[in-house]
């Protein structure tokens, strides 16, 4: 019997707590009800009529005893109660998982909002410094006037190579600064990957116990219901060597019986033969 038969389904009741207020008359209204269905003379053409007959007299066994009913009643409550309290629990690492996960993103957020920070104060001294540069070139200009056509193209040309060499720059840190965002979600994705292995091994040993508990439990079963059954037969065979004893006293008292008027009757005819005897004397 698998250890996860639900008894009270079996008989077509509610399960749960639900079965568990049922009473005595209402689950053998069930049994009655659904043993008509699954009958092996109601189906002949079944291969499976007779396990399935046999699995509802087993478990209308297992709620039929008072004893047997608690112990199933009070499995049932556990197994709810467990069931409740690993949810509570799986819910609980999901909510924790999903704080780290999320202090993990407001640190590498922050940590980027720092580097974008540092980034514009080093460009705004750098433009600074460049703006600096502009004016005192200009005022180089005011004041060698004389050489300004000259030298004006040079400088231009110093000038242009300067600002692409920083936009270049400014390029490459661009996507250094993306590359380790990048780095950074990729590591807070496997964190986060690993937390949830680790809730799944954990389910996943969780369950293995409770299978294993829930075998012995089917096991228990399984041995009180032999018990039970091997109780019945052995009051059956007293009860029917009790009636042949009864009926063989019987037969042997009748018989007994007529030996006895037989032998009253013929000692009754030696008596009146022998008086007739005294008579005639």
């Amino acid at each position: 019997m698998d250890p996860e038969t639900d008894h009270y389904k079996v008989l077509g009741l509610p399960s749960g707590e639900e079965g568990i207020r049922l009473t005595e008359t209402e689950i053998s209204r069930a049994f009655k009800q659904k043993a008509l269905q699954l009958h092996p003379d109601k189906n002949p053409d079944d291969p499976h009529a007779k396990q399935s007959f046999q699995k509802l007299q087993f478990s209308y066994g297992i709620l039929r005893d008072g004893r047997s009913r608690e112990l199933y009643d009070n499995q049932i409550r556990a197994r709810t109660n467990q069931k409740q309290q690993e949810e509570a629990r799986r819910r609980a690492r999901e909510e924790e998982i999903e704080r780290e996960c999320e202090r993990m993103r407001r640190r590498m957020m922050e940590k980027e909002e720092e580097e974008e920070a540092r980034r514009r104060r080093a460009e705004q001294v750098e433009s600074e410094r460049r703006r600096s540069w502009m004016e005192g070139k200009e005022v180089d200009k005011q004041q060698q006037d004389a050489r300004r056509r000259g030298a004006e193209q040079g400088k231009s040309e110093r000038s242009r190579c300067w600002v692409n060499g920083k936009e270049v720059d400014d390029y490459l840190r661009q996507q250094q600064q993306e590359a380790r965002r990048r780095a950074r979600e990729e590591e807070l994705e496997q964190v986060c990957e690993r937390v949830r292995r680790r809730m799944m091994v954990e389910e996943e040993a969780c369950r293995r116990a409770e299978q294993g508990k829930s075998e012995r439990r089917s096991w228990m079963e399984e041995k009180e219901g032999r018990r039970r059954a091997e109780e019945e037969a052995q009051g059956r065979r007293r009860m029917n060597a009790e009636e042949e004893a009864l009926r063989r006293s019987r037969q042997d008292l009748e018989s007994s019986d007529g030996g006895l008027d037989e032998l009253l009757a013929r000692l009754g005819r030696l008596n009146v033969r022998g008086g007739g005897g005294k008579e005639a004397m």
